[in-house]
């Protein structure tokens, strides 16, 4: 008689679990419809994509039923490849790889365009081996100089920069632009050229293995831009805003908060993690790398074209006015009221909250 009354109560236990974890697997299932799935292609990690990081760890994405599947490529290339394959929903690329791509597609395939932007450009600095600051880049007339890939955005940027004051590139000075990201220090260091040309991410190396920096320069672009084609904008503009609203709340996020605070938030991140991290954060916000808002400028897309059909690194100038989709952006702008949690100020009920 016992063991039939344990019998029982341990099949009616069981039925209580079994339907509970049911009702539980169903509202999961059920909560997860709400979310719209997105593809990120990208290359690599950079500090210039802090909003997209700060959006996904603080689940800002997930604030606007959201959710993202990253796909880390090898180029930007091969992310705007994945976007016309329809592979890929949204690639963070540089503004230079769109406009190359568009420029150099002699067939016609989906146009891909960019909706919104993640940072206010990069920071580049000459390195040298003897600490002299350099005062004016006339100065470096009849120097030599290590530089990126001919076609990368600092080599472009270094040859606009020489040509606003009045230099020849590869006339005036020698750029050299072949030799392996992971050996220029160590080239320069073993006497080749007199300096090196790196971004805010390679600085920290530079000087901890005894080079100097003598020039700082701003770039007057972004360095990463959000893109998607055409054809995905128009059957998702909801998920494209939602996405782009993520994108300013995290901007917004870093505005209220400290490098410090900034840094120990993207701690965690697969993509930037190690002691450096700290300095490098702190760098952005001196550098004002951050953007305030996702909107992207045509004039900023217009110098970047000129730069690049002056470096004929492109077969012909295109407008940039057919490479942007500032809606989103400018919705964003007007319409999301954001303060993060933790800088609200603490009111009533509020007061007792501790989870």
């Amino acid at each position: 008689m016992k063991r039939s009354v344990l019998l029982l109560i341990s099949l009616a236990a069981l039925s209580i679990i079994i339907g509970a974890g049911s009702f539980f697997v169903y509202r999961w299932s059920r909560n997860d419809e709400r979310y719209t799935v997105i593809r990120i292609a990208q290359c690599g990690p950079s500090l210039y994509k802090i909003p997209h990081y700060i959006a996904r760890e603080k689940a800002l994405y997930r604030k606007q039923n959201i959710k993202i599947k990253e796909i880390t490529l090898k180029s930007d290339r091969e992310a705007l490849a994945l976007l016309e394959k329809g592979q890929a929903d949204i690639a963070l690329v540089s503004p230079a790889s769109l406009i190359m791509k568009r420029a150099s597609n002699l067939k016609e395939g989906p146009e891909a365009v960019a909706f919104a932007s993640l940072d206010r450009g990069a920071t580049y600095h000459l390195v040298s081996m003897e600490n002299k600051p350099l005062g004016d880049i006339n100065s470096l007339k009849d120097k030599i100089i290590i530089a990126g890939p001919p076609d990368s955005e600092e080599t472009v940027f270094i040859e606009q920069a020489l040509r606003d004051k009045g230099l020849k590139p590869y006339e005036d000075m020698t750029l050299i632009t072949n030799i392996p990201e992971d050996i220029k220090i160590g080239a320069l260091k073993s006497g080749t050229g007199n300096y090196l040309l790196i971004d805010d991410k390679n600085l920290p190396e530079a000087l901890s293995r005894g080079l100097f920096r003598v020039k700082s320069l701003k770039a007057g672009f972004p360095a990463f831009v959000c893109v998607a084609v055409k054809d995905f904008i128009k059957q998702n503009p909801e998920a494209l805003q939602g996405f782009t609203n993520a994108l300013y709340m995290a901007q917004i996020w870093a505005g209220y908060h400290t490098p410090g605070e900034t840094a120990a938030a993207l701690n965690k991140t697969r993509e930037v993690e190690g002691s450096s991290l700290p300095g490098l954060v702190e760098s952005c916000y001196r550098n004002e790398s951050l953007a305030a808002s996702p909107v992207l400028e045509k004039k900023d897309m217009e110098a970047l074209i000129k730069m690049l059909d002056r470096s004929r690194e492109i077969p012909m100038p295109v407008k940039a006015s057919e490479l942007i989709s500032s809606d989103f952006a400018s919705t964003a702008l007007s319409t999301v009221k954001y303060v993060p949690e933790d800088k609200q100020e603490r009111t009533g009920l509020k007061r007792l909250k501790f989870w």
